[in-house]
C-alpha cells in the first residue's frame, strides 16, 4: 500500500491514539482524523469491491482485506514504539523512551509518553540481539555441508562415520511446550556417550537455540574423548533444509576453553581455542 507510510509519516509524534470510555462516553484523542481518513478509506474500498453505496464501511473494509483505521494507527504506533525501545543506550532518546516508557506524568506529557501510554509497549519485552563482529581476515575453523534434501543427507552421513573414527551427532527440537537439545558421540562407530539438556519452556527459548546449545555440547563431548584431536572429524546435525553437516578440522582443543555460549560466541570461543 503506497498511501498508508504517506499519511502516517511520523504519527508517533503528532498522532493521538483513540480511545473510548468504559461508561460508553466520548472518544478522545485524534477522533477528526480517524474519521476523515475512514471516509477516504471508504470511498477507496467501494471502487475496489464496487459495492452498493449502502454498504457499511466496517463490513467494507474487512471484504476488501483493509485494516480498519483505528488497528491500522496502532500497528504503526507499536512499531514505531518498539523501534524506538530498540535504540542502543549510546542513542540520545534511549534514556527519554524508558523514563516515558515506565513513567506516564500527568501533566506536559510529550509524544513519547503518548506514544507509550497507547500501545502499552512494555520495555522489559525488548530482547537485546548483540551484533556480529568479525575480523575482515576471519577464517571459520569448519566447513558447512548443507545437503539438498534429507536423503541426500542421510548417505552423507552414512559415508562420513564410517569413513571417519570420531563423529558427534546433535540436534535441538521443540516437545510438548518445551526446548531440548542432545548430543551423541561416537568412537570408531560405537557410540560411547551422550548428552540431553532442557532449556526450559518454549515461551522463553525457541529451537534455534536449542540447536546453537546441542552444537555446544557437541563441542563438549569432542573435549572429553581426548585432550588434543588432530585430524578431520564430523559433527552433524538432524538432516533438514537448515541444519548442516560441519566438518571440523580440529588442532589442539582444550576442554578448559569449551566454548559455552551459543551462536556466535560459540563458534568465537571455538576458534579461539584452537592452538
Amino acid at each position: 500500500m503506497v498511501a498508508v507510510p504517506a499519511f502516517t509519516y511520523a504519527a508517533d509524534m503528532w498522532f493521538i491514539g483513540v480511545t473510548t470510555p468504559l461508561d460508553g462516553g466520548r472518544r478522545s484523542g485524534s477522533v477528526l482524523v480517524i474519521k476523515k481518513l475512514c471516509h477516504t478509506q471508504y470511498k477507496a474500498a467501494k471502487l475496489v469491491t464496487s459495492v452498493l453505496s449502502t454498504t457499511a464501511g466496517d463490513a467494507l473494509d474487512i471484504h476488501a482485506n483493509l485494516l480498519l483505521m483505528d488497528l491500522l494507527f496502532w500497528k504503526v504506533l507499536t512499531h514505531a514504539a518498539v523501534r524506538i525501545l530498540s535504540l542502543p543506550p549510546p542513542h540520545p532518546l534511549h534514556s527519554l523512551a524508558h523514563q516515558a516508557a515506565n513513567w506516564f506524568v500527568r501533566r506536559h506529557r510529550s509524544p513519547l509518553h503518548k506514544l507509550f501510554s497507547f500501545t502499552g509497549v512494555d520495555p522489559t519485552s525488548i530482547e537485546t540481539v548483540h551484533s556480529i563482529h568479525r575480523q575482515p581476515n576471519y577464517h571459520p575453523s569448519l566447513t558447512t555441508h548443507i545437503m539438498d534434501d534429507k536423503d541426500a543427507a542421510l548417505v552423507a552421513i552414512t559415508n562420513t562415520h564410517v569413513s571417519t573414527s570420531i563423529s558427534v551427532y546433535c540436534d535441538g527440537y521443540g516437545f510438548e511446550g518445551g526446548i531440548g537439545t542432545s548430543a551423541v558421540l561416537y568412537v570408531n562407530c560405537w557410540e560411547t556417550s551422550y548428552l540431553t539438556y532442557c532449556l526450559g519452556s518454549d515461551a522463553e527459548h525457541t529451537v534455534y537455540e536449542g540447536k546453537a546449545m546441542g552444537f555446544t555440547l557437541g563441542l563438549h563431548l569432542l573435549t572429553s574423548v581426548v585432550h588434543s584431536i588432530d585430524g578431520q572429524h564430523w559433527l552433524g546435525m538432524r538432516p533438514s533444509y537448515s541444519s548442516p553437516i560441519a566438518r571440523l578440522t580440529v588442532g589442539h582443543l582444550s576442554p578448559s576453553k569449551t566454548p559455552s555460549h551459543p551462536t556466535s560466541v560459540l563458534l568465537g570461543s571455538y576458534q579461539g581455542s584452537m592452538a
